[in-house]
């Protein structure tokens, strides 16, 4: 049965929540001290455990090396993110 969501859909949906987590990254990279910094790498590492979820009840979607190249990309901002709230923290 087909659920309408397709791949070409995912992908065009993917497309535009990788910008805004790239915008959240550049956010936290530029200025770690900001109060919403925290909610924002959380907000990151949420978006690569649902894509990852969005995926495996979804074969179609994607091959398992493309869901794992997106999702350690958004697991990666994720860190780098994490560390420079550390580094700042640790700076002041």
């Amino acid at each position: 049965m087909d659920s309408g969501f397709g791949r070409d859909t995912f992908w065009f949906h993917l497309f535009y929540i990788l910008m805004s987590i790239m915008t959240l990254f550049s956010n936290v990279i530029s200025d770690p001290s900001a109060f919403e910094c925290i909610s924002d790498v959380r907000l990151m590492e949420h978006t690569a455990e649902s894509i990852n979820l969005a995926a495996g009840s979804h074969p179609e979607l994607g091959t398992p090396e493309e869901i794992h190249s997106v999702t350690e990309f958004v697991s990666q901002l994720s860190r780098l993110g994490r560390a420079a709230i550390k580094r700042h923290a640790n700076a002041s």
